[in-house]
């Protein structure tokens, strides 16, 4: 036999099977009513509860979807935020690095005003030798001025009258430039 002729066998085995068993089942049906209904109101009831239970799925699969979307937002936030504070700490290493830089400049800037005042004496025997070494061009002028210096170095500290401005021991010296003073030979 091929193999066409056995599946239209078989098929026509089924149908008729199929045919018998509905035959079967309308003459039980018909038969019985009361059964019928009873089976009807069992198959609603399983048909209601799958719709409830349907209902149950589909809820639970859309508040998983949400805590999937939730958790990859927060795994977005989170690297967002490890990214932030990676900057922000490299930020803070510079900011402390300028900070001891600084803290560094200022016990150089005490250092150097400590030495500024010997210095600056030095510097004005050194002028004083030159005008006494040099030609003389207004020689009374000049000694004037050779002698306000002096007395601005040698005047008291907290004076601060210096011709500069200084924040070097926490106060505040105002500088007295000499326009304010007037000429240099009132003094």
């Amino acid at each position: 036999m091929s193999r066409t002729y056995r599946t239209l066998i078989r098929g026509a085995v089924l149908v008729a099977c199929a045919g018998a068993a509905s035959w079967s089942a309308v003459t039980v049906l018909a038969a019985e009513p009361e059964k019928v209904k009873a089976a009807i109101g069992e198959q609603q009831k399983a048909e209601q509860a799958a719709v409830a239970s349907q209902k149950r799925v589909e809820a639970l699969d859309d508040e998983a979807s949400k805590a999937v979307a939730d958790y990859r937002q927060m795994l977005a936030e989170t690297q967002s935020l490890k990214a932030y504070n990676d900057q922000m700490a490299g930020q803070v290493a510079s900011q402390q690095t300028q900070l001891s830089e600084m803290t560094k400049q200022l016990d150089e800037i005490a250092t150097t005003s400590r030495e500024v005042l010997p210095l600056m004496q030095k510097m004005l025997t050194t002028l004083t030798q030159y005008v006494a070494l040099d030609m003389p061009f207004l020689p009374d002028e000049r000694k004037n001025r050779i002698a306000n210096l002096e007395s601005m170095i040698t005047r008291k500290a907290n004076k601060c009258n210096l011709p500069f401005k200084t924040n070097f021991s926490r106060r505040t010296c105002v500088s007295n430039p000499p326009s304010a003073r007037g000429p240099a030979n009132r003094r």
